[in-house]
Order: C-alpha cells, then sequence, then structure tokens
C-alpha cells in the first residue's frame, strides 16, 4: 500500500470513530459532501486539507503520520516466546496494555506501582522483546499493533482463560454503559459468515476508538468488549439428543 493510502485509511478510521461523517468534514472544510467523497476516493488530499481535518479531530498533523507509521510497521500476532514472557510478569504485561492505549511514561509512574528505574527496565525488556521500541527520553514506538490476535492456545489466551475471563463474566453488568447479551438460536453456514464479519467489524471499530481516545484529554476507563460465537450447544440439551443415521 502507497504512503497516501495508508494516511487516508487512518484517516478514515480516526473520522469514523468519532462519529464523524463525509458530511462533517464538509461543512468543517466549507466545501460539498461530494467534494469531500471525490478527494478521499481519488486519495487527493492538500497538505492544507488533510491540517483543516486533524483540526476537526483535535488532533495534528504529526500525530496523524505518527500513527500512519505505527500501523504499517506493526505485527498483528507475537511469537509463542514474546507471549510467554508476558504472561508469566503481570507487570510487565500491565506495561505493555498501558502503551497499546498510547500511555505515556510519566503517566504510567504516577498512576501505577512503579518507580522511574523499575518502569524502564520494563521497557528495556519489552524492547529486547521486540515489542517495542524505546526511544530517548523514554519516549516509546510500538512495534505491535493494538488489534493484536493472541494464539488460540498460547500463555496469553490460558492466562486469559484462567484469570481475567471468571473475573470479568463474574460481573453484573448493570452499571450505565454496560451490557451482557446472550442470544442462543439455530444459524445457516451463510448467516454464522455475515454474523462473524460484522463481529470482526465491531471488534475494527473499539480499537479505532481505542486509538482516537488516546490522542485526546478526557479521561479514560479500562474497558473491555467481548464478542464470542461458535457452533455449539449446551452439553444438557446435547446430551438430549436422538442418535440419527446421517
Amino acid at each position: 500500500m502507497k504512503q497516501t493510502s495508508k494516511v487516508i485509511a487512518v484517516l478514515k478510521s480516526c473520522l469514523k470513530a468519532r462519529g464523524l461523517t463525509y458530511a462533517d468534514v464538509a461543512r468543517h472544510l466549507k466545501l460539498s459532501e461530494p467534494t469531500i467523497k471525490r478527494s478521499f476516493a481519488s486519495e487527493n488530499l492538500s497538505l492544507a486539507r488533510l491540517d483543516e481535518i486533524c483540526e476537526l479531530l483535535d488532533i495534528d498533523m504529526t500525530t496523524l503520520l505518527e500513527m500512519v507509521a505505527q500501523d504499517s510497521d506493526s505485527v498483528d500476532q507475537l511469537s509463542y516466546a514474546q507471549e510467554s514472557a508476558l504472561a508469566a510478569d503481570v507487570r510487565l504485561l500491565l506495561v505493555m496494555y498501558l502503551l497499546l492505549n498510547d500511555w505515556q511514561f510519566e503517566a504510567i509512574i504516577r498512576d501505577y506501582d512503579f518507580d522511574e528505574h523499575t518502569l524502564v527496565q520494563r521497557l528495556a525488556q519489552l524492547d529486547r522483546l521486540g515489542l517495542i521500541e524505546l526511544q530517548p527520553r523514554n519516549r516509546v514506538r510500538l512495534k505491535i499493533s493494538r488489534a493484536v490476535k493472541w494464539r488460540a492456545d498460547g500463555p496469553i489466551r490460558r492466562f486469559f482463560d484462567r484469570h481475567v475471563l471468571p473475573e470479568f463474566l463474574a460481573g453484573r453488568f448493570e452499571a450505565p454503559g454496560e451490557q451482557y447479551l446472550f442470544v442462543p438460536g439455530l444459524l445457516t453456514d451463510e448467516s454464522i459468515a455475515a454474523i462473524s464479519k460484522r463481529m470482526s467489524q465491531m471488534a475494527s471499530e473499539f480499537n479505532d476508538q481505542v486509538k482516537v481516545d488516546g490522542l485526546r484529554r478526557e479521561r479514560r476507563y479500562g474497558c473491555s468488549l467481548m464478542l464470542a460465537m461458535r457452533k455449539w450447544e449446551y452439553s444438557a440439551f446435547g446430551g438430549l439428543r436422538r442418535m440419527r443415521d446421517d
């Protein structure tokens, strides 16, 4: 993908995450909506217009280009050794989680039980693992995607299944903004594929929103979204099925 295409792709994801449409961009730039649509479709946006759209998003051009570079270089799956190192050290896993959510060095020290020396040690360890690039003045460049996919039976998935998931599901999901849905039903293969695609889109939108909110000054809250679907029948129901010849 050429660089211009990457810039446009990141710009679109930022607009989507903020709930902004081409019509909103058109109003901000004092242009017609068809003109904006053509500019995005042809990937023909001047630097001046890019700067104005960044203003609408409340980010600067430097931040936009950093996001493009990060998306271009990052990988979306860790090695088994990388996952093992994270799963074996909960403090290291916490630092990686915070970095994936755009936390800065000073903010981590302010809000978590790390002094400067121990945090630098953890960052250096993540650098050696190839997960980040530790830069001068303790700045960090991520080398993995925020939408990283954990190995199906890897160390992180096992840690999640044993420790995180039971605690997550133990909540009552009654507070404002919380929701718990379990919807059983019988579906065809075509319907399963269609819903699975929409679930992937939802996960992508969540990651886009995390990316954009990391650039804003408002307070953020730890949030988790779980989307799960598989061909499955409750064992007590399955045990009552009649055997049949197919």
